[in-house]
Order: C-alpha cells, then structure tokens, then sequence
C-alpha cells in the first residue's frame, strides 16, 4: 500500500499475515468469522484453512464487508470540497475551498480518480475494483465535470490480490455531509470442503453511504467497492448468491448523486 506496483518498497506498508490452519471450522446461527478492518497498514483479512469441512450453518456469516481501504471523508471546513477515496497506491486529495470562482477540487484535478478510489467534486464517485463502478453527478447538471468513478485494477486469477477502494466524500455544505462507503476487505479459505447454507454466507461487500450536502442543489458521497473472496476446496456446496462481493451504494436520494461503488473479485478453485 502507498505506491502504483512493487519496484520500490521502501515507502509502502506491507503486512505480514500468518493463515492458521484447524482441523473443520462450523459457523453456527449467529455467528461471525470476521477481522479487523484495514487501519491503514494493517487489517481487512479474514484467512485460514482447515484440513477438513468449513460450515456456515443458516444463520452464520464469514465477512470482510467494508473493511477495505477507506472511503474519503468530507472536508475538515464549511464549504471546503470532500476528499478521494483511498486506494493501493495511497490516500486520496482534497479539502480544498472554492478560488478564484472555481471549487478547489476542480482546479486541482481532484475530481478524477485516486487509481481504485473515487473522484471528489462536491458529489463523491464510487469506489471501484472489478469494475462497474459509476460517477457521482455533476454538482450544476454538466457545466462542471463529474466526480470520476474509480478505475478497475487487479485480475480475474487474482495474480495479485487486492482491497475493494473506496468511495470519495461529499463537499462540506449544510444538511449531513460525510464520507463515501470504505472498500470491502478480502477472505481467503482453503479446506477439504466448504459448505454455505444461506444467501449472502461468505461476504466482501462494499459500504454504502448515505451522507448528503445541501447548497445550491442536494449532494451524495460515493460508494464503497466490493472486496475479494477465494475459495479453494475439493468440494464447494454454494447456494445461489451464498458468496457475494458486491459494491455499496452511493447516496443517491437527492438532486445530485454520488456514484455506486463497484464489484470485487471472487475465485473460486474446486473439484466438485
């Protein structure tokens, strides 16, 4: 995390992450295998393996929904615009005030992409990573540009694998501003055999946001993008949408609104 590929990693934070392994794993009714979210070196994986049957009973989950790099906040000031999302190569800009007659984030180039994370220009874009992400509305109807969607990164073999990026933040103006939707985290599990039972078992989703700013028109924040889930098994039994790695919702019920967050990546290596 902190730059666009390996060549120098004297500036990035690296986590290592020690995967145990157990003998058969049972989520039951109520219950959540989960982690800590990404704080900005480390968290957002949910990893293990087990030598026999992983079971998520009705009722269990397996999560990492919104643990992913995070969404851009709001700005620090009234009238000062929202920041990008957070992606691998870093933090997102912003914060900026209007000058000049133009609104900082403008001026400066901030209401395009943080590579995955969402443009900010008083509306906020969606986070992105798989793809399908959407652009947060031009704050006057199309004079001026929309916040851009995130870009896609990563791969469908997940050669490299990677938190959903987040969604960028609303401009400060009144009613109730805030961030965009944080990233969806990643969970990896490799067993003998992993059974699901209910939608929406095994989960990297990312977070929806409902902050808004009201000025001349209504304002939406950005949402967050869907995570990564691999699952490697002998045998999967998977109900229909038992895995999902979908993005959050932009704020999307007011003039102008913030873009959706996109899709993850889900690998799944089986026999059965």
């Amino acid at each position: 995390f902190g730059e666009t590929d390996n060549s120098d990693l004297s500036e990035q934070a690296i986590q290592l992450v020690r995967i145990p392994q157990y003998t058969d794993v049972t989520v039951q009714s109520g219950g959540s295998v989960t982690a800590a979210a990404w704080d900005g070196e480390t968290g957002g994986i949910v990893a293990f393996r087990a030598m026999g049957v992983v079971t998520v009973e009705s009722g269990g989950t397996i999560l990492a929904d919104e643990m992913g790099y995070w969404a851009g906040e709001t700005g620090t000031a009234y009238n000062n615009d929202g920041f990008q999302g957070e992606s691998y190569a870093g933090e997102g800009d912003g914060n900026l005030p209007p000058s000049g007659g133009y609104y900082g984030n403008w001026a400066a180039g901030y209401y395009q992409n943080n590579y995955g994370g969402g443009g900010a220009m008083i509306t906020g874009g969606g986070g992105n990573y798989g793809g399908g992400a959407t652009e947060g509305a031009s704050w006057t109807g199309g004079s001026y540009p929309e916040a851009e969607a995130g870009d896609t990164y990563g791969d469908d073999a997940l050669s490299q694998v990677f938190l959903g990026s987040g969604g960028a933040g609303v401009w400060y103006g009144a009613s109730s501003p805030g961030p965009g939707g944080d990233g969806a985290g990643i969970v990896f599990i490799a067993a003998n055999e992993v059974v699901a039972t209910d939608t929406a078992s095994i989960c990297a989703i990312g977070g929806t946001t409902a902050y808004w700013a009201t000025g001349t028109w209504t304002y939406g924040a950005g949402g967050g993008a869907g995570g990564t889930i691999w699952l490697v098994a002998d045998t999967l039994t998977l109900p229909a949408d038992s895995v999902d790695a979908s993005g959050g919702f932009g704020e999307s019920t007011h003039t102008r609104v913030g873009g959706d967050g996109g899709y993850g990546r889900v690998r799944l290596d089986y026999n059965v």
